[in-house]
């Protein structure tokens, strides 16, 4: 019977010393517990639009301690590239490159009405807003972001597709507002041409231009390259004076799995330049 009480008092012991050693680990785990943040999301009322807009704000690492400022990246479509842009930028930061930008990240509301460049009959939904847009951008949600954030006067207007169509529309349009753009996969052959014939009023009236253009598209045959070709050829003849561009096609994408890669390669191609 006493062999029995002390093998039992063993077994206790035992586990009380293992509950005392694990414990400490548990309460240790949960102090270490902590989120992981890469930015806020804020909203911005737009008179000019009629209604709050939703912003995704990243800033880099440096910028909470330091006094400095930093060059704004403008990326539309926020809601689904703002994670893995920021992460381009995380990733420049960390592979010593000097690349380092506030990211504005601009949610949808209306898609089809903001950058469309002109009212295209039959598609309801492309109401040609892209001019109320870029005064969206110029009026309230620049100057928003100066008055809010250390920001040098530097400025990037990035989109895709639809995005991409409007990106390179206020740079034909309204060059003065952005520094360098990032047009990926423009629709050029929008509404009877309407881009082509905006590019072409565009060159005849610029000559000084200390812009930088990257355009990237997936497109591999139709009028989707032939019109980019179009376009490409009256840049090459008719370019604008100190303005600094590419044109890269991507045949081996699709027309979403290139825009990560073509945004990185953007980026470069605008800070090696800049």
């Amino acid at each position: 019977m006493q062999r029995s009480v002390i093998r039992f008092n063993q077994k206790m012991t035992f586990t009380i010393l293992m509950f005392l050693f694990i414990l400490p680990l548990v309460l240790t785990a949960q102090q270490k517990r902590e989120r992981i943040v890469i930015g806020e999301k804020i909203t911005l009322r737009s008179e000019i639009l009629g209604e709050e807009r939703t912003l995704s704000i990243y800033l880099p690492s440096e910028y909470e301690n330091s006094e400095k400022s930093f060059p704004v990246l403008y990326l539309l479509d926020g809601e689904w590239h703002f994670h893995h842009v920021t992460g381009i930028l995380q990733f420049f930061e960390f592979s010593k490159k000097d690349i380092q930008m506030i990211v504005v990240a601009v949610v949808n509301t209306h898609r089809g009405r903001d950058f469309s460049p002109s009212t295209w009959p039959g598609y309801k939904t492309y109401t040609g807003g892209a001019d109320n847009f870029n005064l969206f951008l110029e009026k309230e949600l620049i100057p928003f972001v100066q008055q809010n954030y250390r920001t040098t006067p530097y400025k990037v207007l990035t989109g895709h597709s639809l995005a991409g169509t409007f990106t390179l529309y206020s740079f034909l349009s309204r060059p003065e507002l952005f520094d360098a753009y990032i047009s990926l996969s423009p629709c050029l052959f929008w509404h009877d041409r309407f881009m082509l014939k905006t590019a072409e009023k565009f060159l005849k009236t610029q000559r000084n231009l200390n812009k930088i253009l990257y355009i990237a598209h997936e497109y591999k045959e139709g009028i989707q390259v032939s019109t980019m070709e179009e376009f490409t050829t009256a840049l090459n003849s008719r370019s604008p004076e100190k303005l600094i561009w590419t044109s890269r096609f991507k045949e081996k994408d699709d027309h979403f799995s290139y825009v990560h890669k073509a945004i990185y390669e953007g980026l470069e191609f605008i800070f090696n330049k800049k």
